[in-house]
Protein backbone atom coordinates (compact mmCIF):
# COMPACT_ATOMS: atom_id res chain seq x y z
CA UNK A 1 0.00 0.00 0.00
CA UNK A 2 2.89 2.18 0.90
CA UNK A 3 4.86 1.35 -2.47
CA UNK A 4 1.64 2.53 -4.54
CA UNK A 5 0.67 5.90 -2.70
CA UNK A 6 4.63 6.43 -3.30
CA UNK A 7 4.43 5.04 -7.41
CA UNK A 8 1.55 7.32 -8.18
CA UNK A 9 2.94 10.56 -5.96
CA UNK A 10 6.17 10.11 -8.03
CA UNK A 11 4.85 9.37 -11.83
CA UNK A 12 3.09 12.46 -10.98
CA UNK A 13 5.84 14.60 -10.14
CA UNK A 14 7.35 13.60 -12.47
CA UNK A 15 4.80 14.97 -15.35
CA UNK A 16 4.03 18.00 -13.65
CA UNK A 17 8.18 19.11 -13.34
CA UNK A 18 8.93 17.89 -16.95
CA UNK A 19 6.26 19.64 -18.12
CA UNK A 20 6.86 22.75 -16.39
CA UNK A 21 10.66 22.41 -17.67
CA UNK A 22 9.78 21.68 -21.46
CA UNK A 23 7.83 25.56 -21.04
CA UNK A 24 11.02 27.38 -19.16
CA UNK A 25 13.23 25.64 -21.68
CA UNK A 26 11.13 26.33 -24.75
CA UNK A 27 11.20 22.32 -25.74
CA UNK A 28 8.18 21.26 -27.37
CA UNK A 29 5.36 19.81 -25.16
CA UNK A 30 4.84 16.15 -27.38
CA UNK A 31 8.75 15.52 -26.41
CA UNK A 32 8.62 16.95 -22.96
CA UNK A 33 5.94 14.59 -22.21
CA UNK A 34 7.40 11.92 -23.95
CA UNK A 35 10.49 11.55 -22.18
CA UNK A 36 7.92 12.50 -18.96
CA UNK A 37 6.41 9.52 -19.32
CA UNK A 38 9.62 7.30 -20.52
CA UNK A 39 10.63 8.42 -17.03
CA UNK A 40 7.70 8.10 -14.59
CA UNK A 41 6.13 4.84 -16.06
CA UNK A 42 8.66 2.23 -18.10
CA UNK A 43 10.86 3.62 -20.67
CA UNK A 44 10.46 3.35 -23.87
CA UNK A 45 7.75 1.07 -23.76
CA UNK A 46 5.72 3.65 -22.37
CA UNK A 47 7.21 6.22 -25.11
CA UNK A 48 6.30 4.33 -28.08
CA UNK A 49 2.81 3.84 -26.58
CA UNK A 50 2.15 7.33 -26.06
CA UNK A 51 3.48 8.54 -29.26
CA UNK A 52 0.13 7.58 -31.64
CA UNK A 53 -2.03 9.50 -28.36
CA UNK A 54 -0.03 12.60 -28.42
CA UNK A 55 0.54 12.86 -32.55
CA UNK A 56 4.19 12.59 -31.54
CA UNK A 57 6.47 12.05 -34.87
CA UNK A 58 9.32 9.56 -35.14
CA UNK A 59 12.09 12.07 -34.15
CA UNK A 60 10.62 12.96 -30.66
CA UNK A 61 10.41 9.58 -30.08
CA UNK A 62 13.95 8.40 -31.08
CA UNK A 63 15.19 11.31 -29.08
CA UNK A 64 13.06 10.33 -26.15
CA UNK A 65 13.75 6.56 -25.90
CA UNK A 66 17.48 7.88 -25.95
CA UNK A 67 17.23 10.50 -23.16
CA UNK A 68 15.51 7.63 -21.13
CA UNK A 69 18.11 5.13 -22.09
CA UNK A 70 20.92 6.84 -21.28
CA UNK A 71 19.48 7.89 -17.28
CA UNK A 72 18.53 4.08 -17.38
CA UNK A 73 21.34 2.52 -18.08
CA UNK A 74 23.61 4.94 -15.70
CA UNK A 75 21.30 3.56 -13.04
CA UNK A 76 21.76 0.07 -13.13
CA UNK A 77 25.48 1.03 -11.83
CA UNK A 78 24.97 3.92 -9.43
CA UNK A 79 21.41 2.99 -7.45
CA UNK A 80 23.34 -0.83 -6.42
CA UNK A 81 26.28 1.91 -5.08
CA UNK A 82 24.53 4.16 -3.66
CA UNK A 83 21.96 0.98 -1.97
CA UNK A 84 25.19 -0.24 -0.76
CA UNK A 85 26.46 3.39 1.13
CA UNK A 86 23.09 4.13 2.47
CA UNK A 87 22.88 0.73 3.95
CA UNK A 88 19.28 0.30 2.90
CA UNK A 89 17.27 -3.16 3.33
CA UNK A 90 16.68 -5.30 0.67
CA UNK A 91 13.43 -4.13 0.75
CA UNK A 92 13.83 -0.35 0.90
CA UNK A 93 16.42 -0.86 -2.16
CA UNK A 94 14.17 -3.28 -4.04
CA UNK A 95 11.34 -0.78 -3.78
CA UNK A 96 13.70 2.01 -4.82
CA UNK A 97 14.92 0.74 -7.84
CA UNK A 98 11.30 -0.22 -8.76
CA UNK A 99 9.81 3.02 -8.33
CA UNK A 100 12.54 4.71 -9.73
CA UNK A 101 14.41 3.08 -12.33
CA UNK A 102 13.00 3.40 -15.93
CA UNK A 103 12.82 0.02 -18.00
CA UNK A 104 11.47 -3.00 -16.60
CA UNK A 105 14.95 -4.67 -17.85
CA UNK A 106 16.64 -1.78 -16.06
CA UNK A 107 15.17 -2.48 -12.62
CA UNK A 108 15.46 -6.04 -12.60
CA UNK A 109 19.25 -5.81 -13.25
CA UNK A 110 19.71 -3.06 -10.64
CA UNK A 111 17.40 -5.07 -8.47
CA UNK A 112 19.56 -8.72 -8.70
CA UNK A 113 22.81 -6.74 -8.43
CA UNK A 114 21.85 -5.53 -5.60
CA UNK A 115 20.73 -9.25 -3.91
CA UNK A 116 18.08 -11.44 -4.75
CA UNK A 117 15.55 -10.78 -2.50
CA UNK A 118 15.64 -7.19 -3.79
CA UNK A 119 15.22 -7.96 -7.40
CA UNK A 120 12.55 -9.82 -6.41
CA UNK A 121 10.73 -7.42 -4.86
CA UNK A 122 11.83 -4.30 -7.62
CA UNK A 123 10.16 -6.77 -10.29
CA UNK A 124 7.19 -6.50 -8.72
CA UNK A 125 6.89 -3.06 -7.44
CA UNK A 126 7.86 -2.21 -11.11
CA UNK A 127 5.02 -4.42 -12.93
CA UNK A 128 2.57 -2.49 -10.52
CA UNK A 129 3.85 0.89 -11.54
CA UNK A 130 4.04 -0.60 -15.52
CA UNK A 131 0.07 -0.71 -14.75
CA UNK A 132 -0.31 2.96 -14.67
CA UNK A 133 0.16 3.19 -18.26
CA UNK A 134 -2.96 2.27 -19.56
CA UNK A 135 -4.77 5.16 -18.13
CA UNK A 136 -2.25 7.47 -18.46
CA UNK A 137 -2.42 7.20 -22.18
CA UNK A 138 -6.06 7.51 -22.20
CA UNK A 139 -5.42 10.77 -20.48
CA UNK A 140 -3.21 12.00 -22.46
CA UNK A 141 -5.62 11.01 -25.81
CA UNK A 142 -8.33 12.59 -24.31
CA UNK A 143 -6.02 15.97 -23.21
CA UNK A 144 -4.89 16.21 -26.56
CA UNK A 145 -7.95 15.94 -28.71
CA UNK A 146 -9.68 18.30 -26.32
CA UNK A 147 -6.80 20.84 -27.20
CA UNK A 148 -6.73 20.39 -31.15
CA UNK A 149 -10.16 20.59 -31.29
CA UNK A 150 -10.52 23.74 -28.85
CA UNK A 151 -7.92 25.38 -31.61
CA UNK A 152 -9.84 24.53 -34.42
CA UNK A 153 -7.45 21.19 -35.46
CA UNK A 154 -8.83 18.73 -37.53
CA UNK A 155 -8.81 15.45 -34.74
CA UNK A 156 -8.48 12.03 -36.22
CA UNK A 157 -9.41 10.53 -33.48
CA UNK A 158 -9.07 6.58 -34.48
CA UNK A 159 -5.01 7.11 -35.07
CA UNK A 160 -4.87 8.77 -31.88
CA UNK A 161 -6.84 6.37 -29.78
CA UNK A 162 -4.71 3.36 -27.88
CA UNK A 163 -6.54 0.30 -28.97
CA UNK A 164 -3.62 -1.88 -28.25
CA UNK A 165 -5.11 -1.00 -24.45
CA UNK A 166 -8.03 -3.23 -24.60
CA UNK A 167 -5.74 -5.85 -25.79
CA UNK A 168 -3.83 -5.48 -23.12
CA UNK A 169 -6.60 -5.46 -20.26
CA UNK A 170 -8.22 -8.38 -22.32
CA UNK A 171 -5.16 -10.40 -21.71
CA UNK A 172 -4.55 -9.26 -18.50
CA UNK A 173 -8.02 -10.30 -17.64
CA UNK A 174 -7.29 -14.10 -19.13
CA UNK A 175 -3.89 -14.32 -17.47
CA UNK A 176 -5.74 -13.43 -14.34
CA UNK A 177 -8.87 -15.69 -14.31
CA UNK A 178 -6.94 -18.91 -16.24
CA UNK A 179 -4.35 -18.82 -13.72
CA UNK A 180 -7.18 -18.90 -11.21
CA UNK A 181 -9.20 -21.83 -13.01
CA UNK A 182 -6.58 -23.95 -13.69
CA UNK A 183 -4.87 -23.88 -10.02
CA UNK A 184 -4.34 -27.45 -8.78
CA UNK A 185 -5.81 -29.23 -11.65
CA UNK A 186 -4.29 -31.25 -14.77
CA UNK A 187 -4.42 -28.36 -16.77
CA UNK A 188 -2.04 -25.87 -14.52
CA UNK A 189 0.94 -27.64 -16.49
CA UNK A 190 -0.32 -26.81 -20.02
CA UNK A 191 -1.45 -23.81 -19.17
CA UNK A 192 2.05 -22.45 -17.36
CA UNK A 193 3.61 -23.95 -20.73
CA UNK A 194 1.29 -21.68 -22.66
CA UNK A 195 2.42 -18.72 -20.63
CA UNK A 196 5.70 -19.63 -21.24
CA UNK A 197 5.53 -19.43 -24.97
CA UNK A 198 3.20 -16.50 -24.77
CA UNK A 199 5.94 -14.41 -22.73
CA UNK A 200 8.73 -14.99 -24.92
CA UNK A 201 6.57 -14.15 -28.62
CA UNK A 202 5.96 -10.76 -26.47
CA UNK A 203 9.78 -10.60 -26.10
CA UNK A 204 10.26 -11.44 -29.49
CA UNK A 205 7.59 -8.95 -30.48
CA UNK A 206 8.55 -5.69 -28.23
CA UNK A 207 12.39 -6.44 -29.34
CA UNK A 208 11.28 -5.71 -33.20
CA UNK A 209 9.09 -2.92 -32.39
CA UNK A 210 12.17 -1.21 -30.49
CA UNK A 211 14.55 -2.38 -33.23
CA UNK A 212 12.12 -0.75 -35.88
CA UNK A 213 11.95 2.52 -33.60
CA UNK A 214 16.15 2.78 -33.39
CA UNK A 215 16.59 2.10 -37.50
CA UNK A 216 13.92 4.75 -37.83
CA UNK A 217 16.51 6.96 -35.79
CA UNK A 218 19.42 9.71 -36.73
CA UNK A 219 21.68 11.27 -34.99
CA UNK A 220 20.95 14.51 -36.50
CA UNK A 221 17.34 14.60 -34.27
CA UNK A 222 20.32 15.33 -31.69
CA UNK A 223 21.85 18.35 -33.46
CA UNK A 224 17.91 19.88 -34.25
CA UNK A 225 16.38 19.43 -30.79
CA UNK A 226 19.53 20.02 -29.06
CA UNK A 227 20.26 19.02 -25.18
CA UNK A 228 17.88 21.04 -23.46
CA UNK A 229 15.61 17.66 -23.51
CA UNK A 230 18.71 15.79 -21.93
CA UNK A 231 18.83 17.80 -19.35
CA UNK A 232 15.02 17.35 -18.95
CA UNK A 233 14.78 13.98 -18.68
CA UNK A 234 18.32 14.25 -15.97
CA UNK A 235 16.48 16.25 -14.19
CA UNK A 236 13.44 14.06 -13.87
CA UNK A 237 15.36 10.99 -13.37
CA UNK A 238 17.05 12.59 -10.50
CA UNK A 239 13.77 13.77 -9.17
CA UNK A 240 12.50 10.03 -9.46
CA UNK A 241 15.45 8.64 -7.56
CA UNK A 242 15.34 11.45 -4.44
CA UNK A 243 11.67 12.17 -4.19
CA UNK A 244 10.98 8.23 -3.72
CA UNK A 245 13.77 7.28 -1.85
CA UNK A 246 13.08 10.33 0.64
CA UNK A 247 9.21 8.92 0.49
CA UNK A 248 10.48 5.46 1.38
CA UNK A 249 12.11 6.16 4.45
CA UNK A 250 10.06 7.99 5.80
CA UNK A 251 7.29 5.44 5.10
CA UNK A 252 9.62 3.28 7.20
CA UNK A 253 9.56 0.46 4.22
Amino acid sequence: GSSLLIIVTCVALSLLLTSWLGRVMGVKERLATLIAVGCGICGATAIVAAAPALEADEDEVCYSIAVITIFGVLAIFLYPIIGGLLALTDNQFGTWAGIAVHETAQVVAAGFAFSDAAGKIATVVKLTRTTMLAPLVLFLAARHARRSAATGKKVDVKSMIPWFIGGFLALALLRSLGDVAVAGTALAGTWASLKSAVSYAAKLLIVTAMAGVGLSCSVDVFRTAGFKPLLIGLAASVLMGAASLAMIMLAGI
